[in-house]
């Protein structure tokens, strides 16, 4: 299997993103988006933003969005999306063009664990929220890359992985509180039946029964005092 760096996998995988059914991607936006409600006036910034799936929520819910990805493919694939034209930029959430506490709300979704240094690009992000604000992280869950599991993706008939990296939750959990953060709460999720029917239709409940009992998703809500 051929594996690629975030930039290389994100290009080729920008056109078919949004029709791709994952269920990765479901689980996470199953419980995620009762997390993202009432943000009306809110000032909200997606790190690692993709195709806007998230600022398109977002702004459904009141907020005023911006969002950063290091894709330009996935972010002409956000600018067709209404209202989010103008409302993105280029950036690698390593270097990020932005002053602290610039936001009420910022979210990294399923982005952060394509980084060799995680804690690093962590701790730039726990700068951007306002006080009071918050941090929310979802990802790959680390353990499951530590298990062997593989981030991949279907272009054309070739399945291709995307780099990934395992990092510690608790460690993320240590510096934000250091940094005066307060922990909201932290899910570890494993997949359910609506996810089982995604790997039938895939054609692979032999993987399922391989990996239903274990953390797939992670999610992580972080308030600044």
């Amino acid at each position: 299997m051929t594996r690629l760096s975030s930039a290389a996998a994100y290009r080729l995988w920008a056109s078919s993103w949004d029709t791709s059914t994952t269920p990765i991607v479901d689980l996470e936006e199953s419980y995620l988006s009762d997390w993202l409600q009432n943000l009306n006036g809110k000032f909200f910034l997606d790190i690692g933003c993709g195709t806007g799936r998230w600022m398109s929520h977002a702004a459904r819910e009141g907020a005023r969005v911006f969002g950063f990805d290091l894709s330009v493919e996935m972010l002409q694939q956000a600018v067709r999306k209404p209202g989010l034209r103008g409302r993105t930029a280029v950036a690698t959430m390593a270097r990020l063009p932005l002053t602290p506490e610039c936001a009420d709300v910022v979210l990294c979704a399923l982005a952060l664990g394509h980084c060799r240094d995680a804690i690093t690009v962590f701790e730039q992000l726990l700068a951007l929220p306002r006080r009071g604000g918050r941090l929310i992280i979802s990802d790959f869950h680390p353990n499951a890359i530590r298990n062997g599991w593989k981030r991949t993706f279907m272009f054309g008939r070739e399945t291709l992985e995307v780099e990934s990296y395992p990092y510690s939750i608790e460690a993320l959990i240590q510096v934000a509180e250091s940094a005066g953060y307060r922990l909201e709460q932290l899910l570890e999720l494993s997949f359910g039946p609506k996810q089982e029917q995604i790997f039938v239709d895939a054609g692979r409940p032999d993987l399922l029964a391989r990996v239903r009992n274990l953390p797939a998703v992670v999610l992580l809500a972080l308030r600044r005092l």
